[in-house]
């Protein structure tokens, strides 16, 4: 969306609504589950406007956003990034409302999910196993979640409400205007927005990867087709991020199903892939981005063009894993996160996520990836340079390229290292090296002694 009005500017408005008021339970399960991946600052900012919400004055009174930079002590930049999380952890809404004078933004407030279907939800779950960790990711389960009481064989006796209560049958068909009323009033006809599940619908044909064939391979197994179908989200997420193909999925799969009783259990699909994945290298082949700048690949050399299908090829924990070991490294927990969070936005494709890994490992010389320059630079090319795909990526570096080279040529990176006052150069070498070499005489070489050296190197070379 293109506005034509600064939404950093700590002068404009907002107003917060919202459909629900904040139980205990949910406010715990922003503490215990949501804060370990949307991260503190973000948890702070949504519980502030839960309590904004809650004056019984005036709900609706319009503030600046100065109230919440200085109430944060955040910028413009880091309220953006965390009310960004916020949106895709499904906390919060955004609308603009266009007034006479400026827009408002109107942050509409979205209860947590419950315990139960936090777990239950695919990218959720994910990005909370990716950032504690499994054993604290089990923890977090033992203490949210209650094990269902098994009733095989009992049967239901219980009764419904008009076996209970006795209500007037015209009254059921014919409401009392004043229940009319009040649904009207407060839109209790209207469909809660907040229980909407956006979800894409199947579709089992995703690029390289067929959900398809992946069932095909289960219908003579023990598994429960209806229940991995149910499941589809999840599997084309994993499949994604680690590269794995329709047979090793049907497989793990099937490993992640009870025998006894055919039930499928998403979890432990996760935390089968998460520890083989994690130890255990596997070259398979990823999902191919087909790049919105095609064109620009006859601009790429040999080697470029190499780059780009490597990185297309691999899976993005797969293409890390191969660069650090290239340079006797290893791939940290951290760099892990940062990978899989990055992908699971879908900001950029799998191959546009490894030339980010390659150009800060490689290009820049990093032993290894750093969350703050990680993140920054992701920005710095989607918004500067709208990079979608592993093209747009290579774009980026040649751009970024050009720009060192330029700053070498006017004797600085970034900031100016020449005085403007009188055009000289700025000595930027510290004291001791300084004094080090501004005190050496350096003599001139006589002819004796170039001669000697001569005659040195010809008694090496007689030698070889």
């Amino acid at each position: 969306m293109n506005n034509d009005w600064n939404q950093n500017d700590p002068k404009t408005g907002f107003i917060v609504t919202k459909n629900e008021r904040l139980s205990n339970l949910a406010s715990e399960s922003i503490d215990w589950l949501y804060q370990p991946v949307i991260g503190v600052t973000a948890t702070a900012l949504i519980r502030l406007l839960w309590r904004y919400s809650e004056d019984q004055t005036n709900p609706y009174v319009q503030r600046q956003h100065y109230e919440l930079f200085s109430f944060l002590q955040i910028d413009a930049k880091k309220f953006n990034e965390c009310r960004g999380r916020l949106e895709g952890a499904g906390l919060l809404r955004t609308f603009v409302q266009k007034t006479d004078s400026k827009p408002v933004l109107i942050y509409q407030l979205i209860p947590p999910l419950s315990n139960r279907a936090f777990f239950d939800d695919d990218l959720l779950s994910l990005a909370l196993l990716e950032n504690v960790g499994e054993a604290t990711y089990q923890k977090l389960a033992q203490r949210l979640l209650i094990k269902p009481f098994e009733m095989d064989d009992a049967e239901e006796i219980t009764q419904n409400f008009l076996d209970s209560f006795q209500i007037d049958a015209d009254q059921i068909t014919d409401q009392p205007q004043s229940i009319v009323n009040l649904k009207h009033d407060y839109d209790l006809n209207k469909p809660n927005d907040d229980d909407d599940v956006k979800r894409p619908s199947p579709n089992y044909d995703h690029r390289d990867f067929s959900f398809q064939l992946v069932l095909d391979c289960l219908k003579s197994s023990y598994v429960n087709v209806e229940q991995v179908k149910r499941q589809y989200q999840l599997i084309i997420n994993e499949h994604e991020l680690y590269g794995i193909d329709e047979l090793k999925m049907a497989q793990l799969i099937m490993r992640a199903t009870n025998i006894r009783n055919n039930v499928f259990s998403p979890d432990k699909l996760k935390l089968l892939i998460s520890r083989q994945y994690q130890t255990n290298n596997q070259s398979v082949k990823t999902v191919v981005e087909e790049s919105n700048n095609e064109k620009n690949k006859t601009d790429f050399d040999a080697n470029d063009r190499s780059l780009i299908k490597a990185a297309d090829y691999y899976a993005p924990l797969e293409f890390i894993n191969r660069l650090k070991e290239s340079k006797n490294g290893f791939v940290t927990q951290s760099e892990e996160n940062m990978v899989a969070n990055l992908v699971d936005q879908r900001i950029m494709s799998t191959g546009a996520v490894n030339m980010l890994v390659y150009h800060i490992i490689v290009n820049q010389e990093k032993p290894q990836l750093s969350k703050n320059l990680f993140d920054f630079i992701a920005n710095d090319w989607v918004q500067k340079y709208h990079v979608k795909a592993a093209t747009d990526a290579m774009n980026a570096i040649k751009a970024y390229n050009r720009k060192q080279k330029e700053n070498k040529k006017l004797g600085h990176y970034g900031r100016s290292n020449y005085r403007k006052s009188n055009g000289q150069h700025k000595d930027l070498r510290p004291t001791w090296m300084k004094e080090g070499l501004d005190n050496q005489v350096i003599k001139p070489v006589s002819e004796e002694e170039r001669r000697a050296v001569i005659a040195k190197i010809e008694k090496i070379r007689n030698k070889k």
